[in-house]
């Protein structure tokens, strides 16, 4: 079924080649745009790389967005400049250019500390206006939400609560719900589709909870068999006792593979993004375990899933 599945891929990307870099006309995923879903890549996926590095990369699958982490570093000639809310303004300055040149879009900046701190946390909100960034991503502590609503509103900036997998403090999609339920809709959530199968999670039951509250994906599906694995890892085991795989564990664990070709059905998991009626921002995560090239290779296989899905949902309904 995979060699298939495989094959089936390697068949469409003869179809719907990835264009060039800087070829503003034509989108990696026309079809994903007519629905109002925005693919791009967490910067992540690249971390052995620069943001410059990985801003290229981005710009070469003729996508349009990266969402920044807080512990990048700035580019091959400035590997000591962390990218994040503590840069000085001139290479603010620098990385912004990056960007402009080549018409890549700084849409979200994470997963990064939003503590019940208001000095702290203004200058990650102060980042993200600067920079353009309309999204913050967080897992911010219970007792921080009336501040940090407070300042998405002021802000007119989103924060969005990522869920790493278990046991952190936010891997269930319920704790998500609790925790933006009857605040400002600039608070809701980032929805990490890998790490909930990594917490052993149905994903479109989950999307389903956090119905209406989703502001923006981390977007991906992993290896069944690893993942199986660690399910019989953390049978009848608390998360408190010794022998519960730690999260980065689970990360390392279970790595993330093309779009389509694990043990998931993705398909089913677009159908219930689309009937919610959502529209942003798809960051792919995460083929950070692989060498660069390898990893954009992935991401062309799983761009070209992403948009026939989008396509034959449009066509299911007669668009």
């Amino acid at each position: 079924m995979k060699l298939c599945l495989k094959i089936f891929t390697i068949t469409l990307l003869s179809l719907f080649a990835v264009p060039a870099a800087g070829d503003d006309t034509v989108s990696a995923a026309p079809h994903a745009q007519t629905l109002g879903w925005d693919l791009g890549v967490q910067a992540f996926s690249f971390y052995t790389e620069t943001f410059a590095e990985a801003v290229d990369r981005v710009a070469s699958l003729n996508l349009k967005y990266i969402e920044v982490m807080p512990f990048g570093r700035l580019s091959p000639e400035h590997k000591n400049i962390a990218t994040n809310h503590n840069m000085p303004a001139e290479y603010r300055k620098l990385m912004r250019e990056k960007l402009q040149s080549v018409g890549v879009v700084l849409s979200s900046y994470g997963v990064v500390p939003l503590p019940n701190d208001e000095e702290e946390c203004r200058k990650v909100f102060e980042f993200a206006k600067e920079m353009g960034c309309k999204t913050i991503v967080s897992e911010p502590p219970p007792e921080a939400l009336d501040l940090i609503e407070r300042l998405c509103d002021e802000y007119e900036i989103n924060v969005a609560i990522h869920n790493h997998p278990t046991p952190s403090a936010y891997w269930n999609p319920q704790t998500v719900k609790d925790a933006v339920q009857g605040r400002s809709n600039r608070l809701g959530a980032c929805a990490d589709t890998s790490h909930w199968m990594r917490s052993g999670l149905d994903v479109v039951e989950s999307l389903k909870l956090l119905e209406g509250r989703i502001i923006t994906f981390h977007f991906g599906e992993v290896d069944g068999v690893k993942a199986a694995e660690f399910a019989l890892r953390r049978d009848g085991l608390s998360p408190d006792d010794p022998k519960f795989p730690t999260m980065i564990q689970h990360v390392q664990g279970i790595p993330n593979v093309i779009y389509g070709t694990g043990p998931a059905d993705m398909r089913s998991w677009l159908q219930e993004i689309h009937r919610q009626g959502f529209r942003g921002v798809f960051s792919i995560e995460a083929f950070f375990d692989i060498p660069p090239d390898e990893a954009v290779e992935r991401m062309k296989s799983s761009i070209v899933f992403f948009d026939t899905v989008a396509h034959e949902l449009q066509t299911d309904e007669g668009v």
